[in-house]
């Protein structure tokens, strides 16, 4: 039987390449049913806002922040 993780989490990102990994990694091999991906900073602390989240993985070289 596989690990499953039951968390929200918050991908802060601009590689799409990596979003796809992260996604594959968090969704597909853990099972984690609530991935919201966002590529703005902005977008970002708008999305905090609308909901909470049990963890934020942030890209810290944004071009906007």
């Amino acid at each position: 039987m596989g690990t499953t993780v039951d968390c929200k989490i918050l991908l802060v990102e601009d590689d799409p390449d990596f979003i796809t990994w992260c996604r594959t990694i968090l969704v597909e091999k853990l099972g984690c049913p609530h991935l919201r991906t966002v590529e703005r900073a902005e977008d970002a602390l708008t999305a905090l806002k609308d909901e909470p989240f049990d963890l934020v993985l942030l890209d810290n070289m944004l071009p906007d922040h």
